[in-house]
Formats: structure tokens, C-alpha cells, sequence
């Protein structure tokens, strides 16, 4: 947005004005160079090689059209009675409008696609939440006790919870399949603690 708002500066004053364009070229280098550090730090974030290049494509043309419009308003602040660079400066202001919008909607692809897992593992989170209450309340558990199911379903836990902890360490759709997997397993688990809590409970009001 502050290169945007620098570019149309920039336009304005080749255009209307016979003030030194160097201060706001300058700025314009120097957000250039700071997207430059942006794209780079996003893609590190990127495990999808084709996204980190289309990334990278996008924030070339930024570059490129940024400097193109610099020497296109350079040109009219020159010359600024010839109509025929006053449109070459149009056209560039135009495609670099185009060029930074693209790398904002690309910005906002690796955005999404790294927030893949993370909404993942609060869906899945705030299902185990909601299912808490119901598997705690006082209604009769829906399975029959066995130490058998109790083992399984802790095994279960245990290697979802693994799957995540490497996922976390490998990819954003690699941590929603295994945030989604793991859902089911404590939950599981809690049903399973339920029925065996209440038959122990009915075994201890026996009377001996």
C-alpha cells in the first residue's frame, strides 16, 4: 500500500510539478527493497516449490515495474508537453498497479495456504471441546467397558499425537490431515474413560 501511495506521488509530481522527483524515486527504491525482504521471508515460510516461484515471479515484476515507472516519470518531468510520454507513463503506472495488486493476492495465497493446518487444529479442537461436556455429563456411556477398547484408544492418541508432531515440521497440509486424524482419537479415548469410570463406579456400590 505505502509503494502505491508513493507511485501515485510520484506520477503526480513528474506530471504537475518541476520539484525534484529524487526523494520520491528514492522512496520508491527503498519500499521496493523492502518487499524484496517480505517475499523472501514468505517464501521461506512456503513449502509448495510452484507457490514459492510464483511468488517470486510476482514480486519481479513489482521490481520491474516499479523501475519502469520511475524512468517513465522521469521522462515527463523532463518533458512534460510531450504527449506521447505522458502515455508511456499511463501505461506504466497502469501495469504497475496491476503488477503490485497481483503480488498482494499472491501475498495472500501463502497466507491461506500455510493457515491450512493451523484452522485445521482448531477445528479440531473445538470439536474435542464440544464434546466434552456430553462425554462427562451424568448419561450412561454409549459403550460397553473393556480394557481392551481403553488400550486401543490410548494407542490411538499416542500416534496421532506423534503424526502431528511431525507434521508440524513438515508441511501445512501434511498438519491439517494430521490435526483432522487426531479429532477423532481423544475423543474416542474420553467415551472409552467414561464407560470405565462408570462401571467402576457401579463395581465399588456392590455390596461385598
Amino acid at each position: 500500500k505505502a509503494l502505491a501511495q508513493g507511485s501515485a506521488g510520484l506520477i503526480n509530481t513528474a506530471k504537475t510539478s518541476s520539484a525534484s522527483l529524487a526523494p520520491a524515486a528514492e522512496d520508491a527504491a527503498g519500499k521496493v527493497n523492502a518487499i524484496v525482504d517480505a517475499a523472501k521471508h514468505a517464501a521461506a515460510t512456503v513449502f509448495d516449490p510452484e507457490l514459492q516461484r510464483q511468488l517470486f515471479d510476482s514480486c519481479r515484476s513489482v521490481c520491474n515495474s516499479t523501475a519502469s515507472l520511475i524512468d517513465a516519470s522521469r521522462s515527463v518531468h523532463d518533458a512534460p508537453n510531450d504527449q506521447a510520454l505522458v502515455s508511456t507513463l499511463n501505461t506504466s503506472g497502469k501495469e504497475f498497479a496491476d503488477n503490485v495488486s497481483a503480488f498482494v493476492a499472491k501475498i495472500k495465497e501463502v497466507d491461506a495456504e500455510n493457515a491450512k493446518g493451523v484452522t485445521a487444529a482448531t477445528t479440531a479442537l473445538d470439536a474435542i471441546r464440544s464434546a466434552v461436556p456430553e462425554v462427562t455429563s451424568g448419561s450412561p456411556p454409549t459403550v460397553e467397558p473393556s480394557v481392551e477398547a481403553m488400550v486401543d484408544a490410548s494407542k490411538k492418541v499416542a500416534a496421532v499425537s506423534a503424526q502431528v508432531v511431525s507434521a508440524m515440521r513438515s508441511s501445512p497440509e501434511a498438519l491439517a490431515v494430521a490435526a483432522t486424524a487426531a479429532q477423532d482419537a481423544p475423543l474416542e479415548l474420553l467415551v472409552q474413560g467414561k464407560a470405565a469410570s462408570t462401571d467402576g463406579d457401579a463395581d465399588a456400590q456392590e455390596p461385598t
